[in-house]
């Protein structure tokens, strides 16, 4: 997903008790990738333009999370100490979040 939006629901979820998996910051190519549980139902495209599930025959470069100072252009934006997948559905929901404009303020 575009930078300013996977950071924005990055620190969405984070404000939450429950856990976030991780999330994957590209710096050069300016995306966010958020690790998460394979579950249907979710039209990532068509809920929020820009993102998109990465699918069979995707490759994903990652650096180790034991090594961050090898690599300053791939970096993990968060990575918790047990790494669990983030639900589908709270990333969903914290996206929803972060593009819906704040009603309160009209």
């Amino acid at each position: 997903m575009p930078e300013d939006l996977g950071l924005a629901a990055l620190q969405a979820l984070l404000g939450e008790a429950a856990e976030t998996g991780p999330f994957l910051h590209d710096r050069d190519s300016r995306l966010v990738y958020a690790l998460i549980d394979l579950q249907g139902g979710i039209g990532w495209s068509e809920r929020c333009p820009g993102v998109r599930l990465l699918s069979v025959g995707a490759h994903l470069a990652a650096p180790s999370p034991e090594l961050e100072w090898l690599n300053t252009s791939v970096v993990w934006a968060h990575m918790p100490p047990t790494p669990e997948p983030t639900s589908p559905a709270r990333l969903a929901a914290a996206l929803d979040a972060v593009t819906t404009p704040d009603r309160s303020a009209a």
